[in-house]
């Protein structure tokens, strides 16, 4: 319990306590070492003196927490209503088309962009700095002078103009971030602006916790949650393998003071499954003897020293946990749309369903089939329809969640929707059919549109006795897109 105070107390700002427990701790430790040794009433009082130490530091720390959850942590992705990106001298109408994709669009002339960008800075307009500004190349330039401020060069500039190399070299030397062709091709902006503003991150990281200490564990949960993460809890190492196994983490948080099993003995344990031999593990720990610390390095990927400071512990998540996400995205995605394949959806569907029964939540499957999809391969070509099913990915990735799961079936996606009654998702598959419905494909002399079908269910309405609950659920979403196909009502 002493050594427990040493990394709780700081962390959960008391640091005045932690040192108390130190100097209680290592009181304790040296009569522990001296096992043929009588406990007297010297030893006694030693203990006594640290304990009372310890309680009046408990009393003067009471109600004055100096550490207050999530001061100074930097947030790690945008909501989507936060999408503003801002047309310098475009059309309106390129604004409208835009906001299919999920952007916030306000549309500006060169003198007014300059006056909304200082009171953008200043807090007081009522929408905050755009993630992006698109802006005819001209009028850019003609500006630059006024429109060259320091924190303006910080927003990414996408320039405007007929596809000259002349005007990309224009471009290039005024510091844009891109070069946007005239005219516009919106799927291709859209793909632009998801680069340059990096306005949908990745699937949330997330980051299983072994810690057999409840407060610390919820506390370390919520810092690491208040970020965007997913964190599961393991308080007992048996179960670690089988919840790593359904919740499959990008990382291992293990705290270092275990009851049940050495922290480096779970980091073995761990490694010896295939599943987890890459997954980077990293212990809380406090300062142990140098045999100790060379084990630990030898089994994990870093130690962060107890107590660790909240943005210390989410900057080195972030970056391990981060990184093999990464390098498990380039695995997963669909090489045409950078959604999940099929495999990886599949096996997400079984993961999703077990944490709506963990969490008694609610969860629909939908499956979005673009109508005669054979047929535009057949009269425009295959390009026109990868063009198809990459612009209906982008439609649907931007204007969904991040934490909604989008997958590529062939021609088709697959969506898992989270927290939404099946009415509230036919109200967002409607809009996505209305939407997708107005896009326009091909070139000049065979422009085409095309029309989607939506099929989706929801988990509440499954039959809980069957075993193979995530085939039922895709096979009601399947079911359902063969209705909507039979009553020939795609939108």
């Amino acid at each position: 319990e002493a050594h427990s105070l040493v990394g709780g107390g700081a962390t959960f700002g008391f640091p005045e306590i932690s040192a108390g427990a130190r100097r209680l701790e290592i009181t304790l430790r040296s009569l522990h070492d001296k096992p043929g040794e009588r406990f007297g009433a010297k030893e006694q009082k030693e203990v006594d003196k640290a304990l009372t130490d310890l309680k009046g530091l408990v009393q003067q720390s009471q109600g004055s927490i100096s550490w207050v959850l999530g001061t100074g942590l930097p947030r790690l992705w945008r909501a989507a209503q936060e999408r503003s990106v801002w047309l310098v001298n475009l059309p309106p109408t390129l604004g409208s088309a835009l906001g299919r994709f999920g952007f916030a669009l306000r549309s500006y002339n060169a003198e007014g962009v300059r006056a909304a960008w200082e009171q953008a800075i200043s807090g007081s307009a009522s929408s905050a700095r755009p993630v992006a500004i698109v802006a005819d190349l001209d009028a850019w330039l003609a500006g630059s002078e006024s429109l060259n401020s320091e924190a303006m060069r910080a927003v990414p500039l996408l320039l405007a103009g007929a596809d000259t190399f002349e005007n990309r070299l224009r471009a290039v030397r005024a510091g844009a971030s891109g070069f946007c062709p005239l005219p516009v091709d919106i799927e291709q902006l859209a793909q632009q602006l998801d680069g340059v503003a990096a306005s949908r991150p990745s699937s949330p990281l997330r980051v299983l916790l072994v810690c057999d200490q409840g407060p610390l564990a919820e506390l370390y949960s919520l810092i690491l949650a208040q970020q965007g993460m997913l964190v599961r809890i393991a308080a007992q190492s048996a179960e670690v393998p089988r919840v790593a196994q359904e919740f499959a983490p990008h990382l291992f948080l293990i705290e270092g003071s275990l009851s049940d099993c050495y922290a480096v003995e779970l980091g073995q344990v761990l490694r010896s499954y295939a599943a987890f031999a890459a997954t980077p593990l990293v212990f809380l720990q406090d300062a142990g003897s140098e045999r100790e610390m060379a084990q630990l390095r030898a089994v994990g990927d870093e130690i962060l020293s107890i107590p660790v400071a909240p943005e210390i512990l989410v900057d080195a998540i972030t970056k391990r946990a981060g990184r093999h996400r990464a390098a498990l995205d380039l695995k997963a995605r669909d090489s045409l749309t950078g959604l999940l394949s099929a495999a990886q959806w599949h096996q997400q569907l079984g993961i999703e369903i077990s944490r709506t029964q963990r969490q008694a939540g609610e969860l629909v499957c939908a499956v979005l089939d673009v109508r005669e999809m054979k047929q535009i391969n057949a009269r425009q070509g295959y390009a026109a329809g990868d063009q198809v099913l990459r612009t209906l990915a982008r439609l649907v990735s931007g204007r969904l969640r991040k934490t909604d799961v989008i997958g590529r079936d062939g021609a088709q996606l697959l969506v898992l929707l989270h927290g939404a009654p099946l009415s509230a998702a036919h109200d967002v598959l409607r809009i996505l059919q209305r939407d997708f419905a107005t896009l326009r494909f091909g070139g000049v002399d065979n422009e085409f549109t095309a029309c989607l079908f939506c099929g989706a269910a929801a988990f509440s309405e499954l039959d809980a006795e069957t075993s193979d609950l995530a085939s039922q659920l895709e096979a009601a979403a399947r079911a359902a897109l063969h209705d909507a196909k039979q009553a020939e009502t795609p939108n």
